[in-house]
């Protein structure tokens, strides 16, 4: 099988670098996915969007919630739309729709993974001893 039958591949090796690198797109390799940089710019600018989002609602929510888990679960679907507004305009675009699934998947995990711990470490902080212990599993 030669490459040119497999035109997606750089667009799939450039998402799997982001993500296991943690970064939004590498500039360098953008042209490599045939990524333009209008797309770039909405892909971060998106991501930053539903960072925002989630920081404000996870804010603006902390004392309604005990479980920080509870507390993010709600955040991210008050966030949905965030995301929603991120995929549709990465569809404009015309991207790969795997690579925007993907990258849309990528931004709200990554967000979810880095603000978990804050989460946890400000409840804890606040003398709420219920966000750190792990429920017993039911028997």
């Amino acid at each position: 099988m030669k490459r040119k039958d497999l035109p997606w591949l750089p667009a799939l090796s450039l998402l799997l670098a982001c993500a296991w690198n943690g970064n939004i797109l590498a500039a360098e390799d953008a042209g490599d996915a045939g990524v333009s940089d209008l797309t770039r710019d909405i892909m971060m600018n998106g991501a930053r969007k539903y960072d925002e989002c989630l920081q404000q609602q996870t804010q603006a929510m902390f004392n309604d919630y005990e479980d920080v888990r509870r507390l993010t679960d709600q955040a991210m679907v008050n966030c949905r739309p965030a995301l929603a507004e991120l995929e549709r305009n990465l569809k404009n675009q015309k991207l790969d729709p795997g690579l925007t699934a993907g990258y849309v998947r990528h931004v709200r995990d990554s967000s979810v993974r880095r603000l978990l711990p804050q989460l946890m470490a400000a409840k804890a902080q606040a003398g709420d001893s219920a966000a750190v212990t792990v429920p017993k599993p039911r028997r």
